[in-house]
C-alpha cells in the first residue's frame, strides 16, 4: 500500500486487492447490521494488526487470535 504512493502504476492492482478484501470481510460478517461499513472497519483493523506485527517484528499467535476474535465479535455483535 505504501509503495503505491511512490509508484502510482500499482494503484489499480491495490484497488482490486482492496475490493477482494472487502468482499471477504463482508462474508465473514454475515449478521452485520451495516455490512459494507463493518467490512471496511474489519479490513482497517486487520491492516492495523499487520502494521503492529511489522513494527514489533511479529506478534505471538495467541495475541493475534485474541485480537481478531474480539474484532469479529464486536462487529458481528
Amino acid at each position: 500500500m505504501l509503495e503505491c504512493a511512490r509508484q502510482p502504476e500499482l494503484r489499480p492492482g491495490l484497488a482490486e486487492w482492496q475490493q477482494s478484501y472487502l468482499q471477504i470481510a463482508q462474508a465473514a460478517l454475515p449478521d452485520a447490521k451495516e455490512p459494507e461499513h463493518d467490512a471496511q472497519l474489519l479490513v482497517a483493523a486487520l491492516l492495523g494488526l499487520d502494521l503492529a506485527q511489522l513494527a514489533a517484528g511479529g506478534l505471538p499467535r495467541d495475541i493475534l487470535a485474541t485480537a481478531i476474535t474480539a474484532i469479529l465479535g464486536r462487529l458481528s455483535g
